[in-house]
């Protein structure tokens, strides 16, 4: 059954491969991302079932904005990957608090909006599927990236509690934790 899938951060890296993979299944694929060059690339690789969409996952009016293109062109989304996310790395003592507010707008609070956002059609639905990349850094820490092994546990936690909240409603929540991936975000 071809369902409607949107990925954040869908242009490059892990998203990419997600995008393929769910596209060669037979799903109609929304790529999200800041950078639309990136998107369009791939989407026209794909063909007219899949589609890049500008919007950045910390802001709210943006995913908004986001989620009623993809919805408007392909339907309501059924499958929500958050795969967006940063990892800029220094020592805890010269962190920034801009870079920290960063990495958890992206991290985490992009999570939180793209979720909310999909979660209402999933309701009334009464079947949906949502996954957020996280990382082995939401299991332990790492030196030198605390910002991101802070907002990857906190996804995770979000994560796991939702998948509580929505299991009698159709809907799966999951986390995957992937270890060292070679991918822009790890060159970066």
């Amino acid at each position: 059954m071809s369902r409607h899938a949107l990925i954040t951060g869908g242009g490059t890296g892990i998203g990419a491969a997600i995008a393929k993979q769910l596209h060669s299944e037979g799903h109609k694929v929304s790529l999200v991302g800041r950078r639309l060059e990136p998107l369009t690339a791939l989407a026209e690789k794909m063909g007219s079932s899949c589609q890049g969409i500008t919007g950045d996952v910390t802001d709210r009016e943006s995913v908004k904005q986001a989620f009623s293109e993809a919805t408007t062109n392909f339907g309501p989304v059924e499958i929500l990957i958050n795969c967006a996310g940063i990892a800029p790395t220094a020592p805890f003592h010269r962190i920034e608090f801009e870079d920290w507010q960063k990495t958890l707008d992206v991290n985490l609070n992009g999570v939180f909006h793209c979720t909310q956002i999909a979660l209402s059609n999933m309701k009334a639905a009464g079947w949906g599927r949502i996954v957020t990349i996280a990382s082995t850094a939401s299991l332990k820490g790492f030196a030198y990236v605390s910002g991101y092994c802070a907002s990857k546990h906190a996804a995770l936690g979000l994560t796991r509690a939702l998948a509580l909240e929505t299991a009698q409603q159709g809907i799966t929540v999951n986390a995957v934790c992937p270890g060292y991936v070679d991918t822009d975000i790890v060159r970066e």
